[in-house]
């Protein structure tokens, strides 16, 4: 690719990322079993003012626009947010997989802080910025400082797989939803945890049923002193899963598509048994072990996969919370350069989507024929 069209396709990322868009995005918010849930969909347009999400996130879609029945039904993806995050901590790519014809459903995990569908957050705003400052533009660090409790959600992570199920089971039968979702379109989209969840649910199990997983060299043993794959096994210590396979499989979702995922948290990568399309995505400083959390997981899944290392971002470019808050201009590292990350995560994803839960392979070939795509790294097999 010239350089001329690398800095023409760089320019209409940052200033013209939603031309060609089919539909406005809509928003609403409902709870079903206790979980509060956010809903985007495509909507027709509307004079009102975009929802400002609580004060958090500039958004573009409208507060309960009336939806738009033109292309009807549509594609379901369900999202699963990060470590502390909230149904909303994405809103960049909710709004345009919602303009390009998608219905898309998150619910807020019981393990949400830093945001929540109502409003308010479980931190203070010094303490947002304490763990800014304590990251010093290091995600991981900046997550670990920000969500001390919320660590221990992924010594029992069950709930998460768990809770998406009943939400896309309330969701399919809601009557107001009847007509406009095509039940044999369903995607998964994770961030973080999030992406754990929904390897999950394409079929990662949690396998503890070798009792040398939780024998006493592994479950006596202080952490520091374990190495990577020891730590995975001490999830197997605890009573409820000794001797035992969790296996979340849910045969209605088609496809997957995980960000910077948290795979570490399956004790063993032999039961990444993912058995449906997957797009693991991520930055080149993804501050996780790069080859712990997607290139092995990625080599030990079946075809078609797809596996995207992108230049310049880090764990919460795929977040807009981070960038819209509390003045993160001053810390965050590549901020500058989020327009550009962020058009290309909308692009990936609806090519993959679009292949995956349209059957139409193009935009997804466009793509991967340019191995170094506006400084993307791919791989596929």
């Amino acid at each position: 690719m010239s350089k001329t069209r690398q800095f023409l396709l760089i320019f209409s990322l940052i200033f013209f990322p939603m031309l060609g868009h089919a539909h406005e995005a809509g928003v609403k918010t409902y709870q079903w079993q206790n979980l509060k849930v956010m809903v985007w969909y495509p909507a027709k347009p509307s004079a009102r003012t975009a929802f400002d999400y609580y004060g958090f996130i500039k958004g573009q879609a409208v507060y309960q626009a009336e939806k738009d029945l033109t292309g009807a039904p549509y594609p379901l993806i369900v999202f699963s947010h990060g470590l502390g995050m909230c149904a909303y901590q994405s809103v960049f790519l909710m709004e345009s997989l919602a303009k390009e014809g998608f219905i898309v459903i998150a619910p807020d995990h019981k393990d949400a802080a830093l945001c929540h569908i109502g409003g308010g957050s479980d931190l203070t705003y010094q303490e947002m910025v304490n763990a800014l400052l304590q990251g010093a533009g290091n995600f991981d660090r900046t997550v670990t400082a920000l969500f001390p409790q919320q660590i221990n959600y992924i010594k029992d992570p069950v709930y998460r797989p768990e809770e998406i199920r009943v939400v896309l089971t309330s969701f399919l039968v809601d009557s107001e939803w009847s007509g406009l979702i095509d039940f044999f379109r369903i995607g998964g989209l994770g961030h973080s945890f999030g992406g754990w969840t929904m390897e999950a649910l394409a079929g990662a199990e949690i396998d503890c049923h070798v009792p040398a997983d939780y024998g006493p060299e592994v479950c006596s043993a202080p952490s520091q002193k374990l190495s990577t794959a020891q730590m995975q096994k001490q999830l197997c210590c605890l009573p409820k899963y000794q001797g035992k396979i969790f296996n979340f499989y849910d045969s209605r979702i088609k496809a997957i598509a995980v960000l910077a995922p948290g795979s570490f948290i399956f004790p063993h990568y032999g039961a990444l048994k993912i058995n449906v399309p997957v797009m693991f995505v991520a930055g080149d400083h993804f501050e996780v072990d790069w080859n712990t959390n997607l290139q092995l997981p990625y080599n030990l899944t079946v075809s078609p996969k797809y596996l995207v290392r992108m230049r310049g971002a880090e764990h919460l470019t795929a977040s807009d919370l981070m960038s819209e808050y509390f003045g993160a201009k001053l810390f965050l590292s590549g901020y500058w350069f989020y327009p550009c990350k962020q058009g290309l995560y909308k692009k990936d994803l609806f090519a993959f989507f679009r292949a995956y839960l349209e059957d139409d392979q193009n935009l997804l070939e466009q793509l991967l024929s340019h191995p170094c795509f506006c400084q993307q790294v791919w791989y596929k097999k």
